[in-house]
C-alpha cells in the first residue's frame, strides 16, 4: 500500500470514537424524574410571522375540508418531556430515554416514545428534556380507562436508557442493549 492510502485510512479510523466506556452502579439512582407530560401543538401556517400575513387568506371562514397534501394541511407534533435531577457528582451530557404510555385500566402498555436528549446537567440540578414524535400517545385507548378517568385514561412512566457523563463514561439500563448509549454518542457528535 502507497503512503497517501495508509494516510487516509488512518485519518477515518481516527475521525470514529471507540464504543461508550459504561461505568458500573452509577446511573439511575443518581437522577430523580421529577415530572413527565406530553402536549400536542399544531404548528403555525407558512408565511404566519410575514408582516402581509392575513389569516382570511389561509383560513377563510367556512372553508371546505382541505385537499390531502394540501400545503395549507398542519399536523400535529407531539412534545414529550421529562424533568430530572442530577442527584449524583458528575456532570450529565446526554440522556437515552423513553417515555411510557400504560392504559389506566389495566396497566397494559399501548405506547412507546424513545428519545436522545442531550443537555449539561450538573450536579444538584434539574433540567426538562423534550422529545418531539409525529406519533400521539396511543392511537388505543380501552373503554375501562374512560371509565377510570375520562380526562385522561392514559398513565405515564419514564425509562432511562442510557447515560451520557462529561468524563466519557456511560451508564446504560441492564435490561437494554448498547444501542441507545451508542445513538447517543452518535448524536452528540452531530451536535459537534
Amino acid at each position: 500500500m502507497n503512503l497517501p492510502v495508509v494516510l487516509l485510512l488512518c485519518l477515518i479510523a481516527s475521525a470514529f470514537d471507540p464504543p461508550p466506556q459504561l461505568s458500573d452502579g452509577q446511573g439511575p439512582a443518581e437522577i430523580d424524574v421529577l415530572k413527565l407530560s406530553w402536549d400536542r401543538q399544531v404548528p403555525p401556517p407558512l408565511g404566519w410571522d410575514r408582516p402581509d400575513y392575513n389569516s382570511s387568506d389561509h383560513n377563510p371562514a367556512g372553508a371546505r375540508s382541505r385537499r390531502r397534501g394540501s400545503t395549507q394541511e398542519r399536523k400535529p407534533i407531539y412534545v414529550y418531556s421529562m424533568k430530572i435531577k442530577n442527584r449524583g457528582s458528575r456532570t450529565i451530557t446526554g440522556v437515552a430515554w423513553e417515555y411510557l404510555v400504560l392504559d389506566a385500566g389495566n396497566n397494559q402498555e399501548i405506547g412507546q416514545h424513545t428519545f436522545w436528549s442531550l443537555a449539561k446537567i450538573k450536579a444538584d440540578k434539574s433540567v426538562t428534556l423534550e422529545g418531539k414524535s409525529p406519533s400521539p400517545p396511543s392511537s388505543v385507548v380501552s373503554a375501562t380507562a374512560v371509565e377510570k378517568d375520562g380526562h385522561s385514561p392514559f398513565l405515564d412512566r419514564a425509562v432511562i436508557k442510557c447515560v451520557m457523563y462529561a468524563d466519557g463514561t456511560y451508564w446504560k439500563n441492564p435490561k437494554g442493549g448498547d444501542d441507545d448509549c451508542v445513538r447517543l454518542n452518535t448524536e452528540a457528535h452531530r451536535k459537534q
